[in-house]
């Protein structure tokens, strides 16, 4: 899952990011026009946008947003003297307001609050698919109450198919939304990773979860 933080004071943006990233995976901004540049070039599972912006406010931040047609919901950040204005954000397209600071297990809550209310697919808490249990608050998976032991990035994985069931989804798409932004991946990573989780959640291997669409990615149905 993909967030963006948009913040030009760098202790705010440094510090959510660090309450966020052992969750998502984190693209930072410190400016509004390179905020707006990223929002409308990649998908963003959240948008935070800290209301301190000097180059343009918070609020106008959320509009344009909006007008440009994006849909990812946006958790704004504001002072406590903006209190009152909660509900100018709100019908200027904010999805949730928060008083700077945040602590990190309400930040969180706030984040998967938005996430269900936005998921046009899979929005439970937990899922139960044959001898399989998804915990997608704790990010645990059971087999017939054993625990599967996953990578991070497994997780991840599985989760993004899990939550976009019955759709196709690019190996691209993967790639943008469980690897950081920049960082050095290796061509064959996606299948390094699948075939990995797999072998993990597949018990039998005639009836496969994660279907292989080939030329193309993968698609998790059931």
């Amino acid at each position: 899952v993909r967030l963006l933080i948009i913040s030009a004071d760098s202790f705010i943006a440094r510090d959510t990011s660090r309450k966020v990233r052992d969750h998502y995976v984190v693209d930072v901004s410190c400016s509004g026009d390179d905020g707006l540049m990223l929002a409308n070039t990649n998908y963003y599972d959240g948008i935070i946008i800290d209301n301190g912006l000097t180059d343009i406010s918070g609020l106008e931040m959320c509009g344009i947003i909006r007008e440009d047609g994006i849909a990812s919901p946006i958790l704004m950040l504001l002072e406590k003297e903006c209190a009152c204005k909660r509900g100018l954000y709100l019908d200027t397209g904010a999805d949730m307001c928060l008083i700077k600071p945040v602590e990190q297990l309400l930040l969180l809550s706030k984040l998967r609050a938005i996430a269900r209310k936005n998921c046009h697919h899979i929005c439970c808490s937990s899922l139960k698919i044959g001898h399989l249990h998804i915990d997608f608050q704790d990010k645990i998976i059971l087999r017939d109450d054993t625990e599967i032991t996953l990578r991070r990035k497994e997780y991840d994985l599985f989760e993004y198919l899990i939550r976009n069931k019955g759709i196709s989804v690019s190996k691209e798409d993967l790639l943008e939304h469980i690897w950081d932004k920049g960082m050095d991946v290796a061509s064959n990573t996606v299948e390094v990773h699948m075939t990995r989780l797999r072998k993990k959640i597949e018990s039998d291997p005639e009836k496969k979860l994660i279907k292989t669409i080939h030329g193309y990615g993968y698609r998790v149905d059931w």
